[in-house]
């Protein structure tokens, strides 16, 4: 996965998020790559693998806000990361984990 950028100077940093997450910039060239990857409804087919929860981890960070300059519009052409992402969350641990963070 491609790290976000930071920049101690405020404007750098905006400027290099916007960057990162912009068409056809670092972030969304790695989400297309995943998606075509995903073969079933996760990334290796019916397990759930540390793949999936690394993708659950980068989805709920972004739609959470995390990501400063960074928002869920980033998935609008991943689908298929979308749904793994839901049905990850799904999965009784990942429930668990994810409840325990609010």
């Amino acid at each position: 996965m491609t790290a976000a950028p930071q920049n101690s100077d405020a404007e750098a940093k905006k400027a290099a998020r916007i960057e990162y997450a912009k068409e056809g910039g670092k972030l969304r060239k790695f989400l297309g790559f995943v998606e075509s990857l995903i073969v079933g409804p996760y990334v290796l087919g019916d397990e759930l693998s540390i793949a999936d929860l690394s993708l659950v981890g980068l989805v709920t960070g972004v739609q959470g806000g995390q990501f400063d300059y960074v928002t869920d519009e980033v998935f609008s052409a991943t689908p298929k990361v979308l749904a793994l992402v839901a049905a990850a969350r799904e999965q009784p641990l990942v429930a668990a984990e994810l409840a325990s963070k609010k």
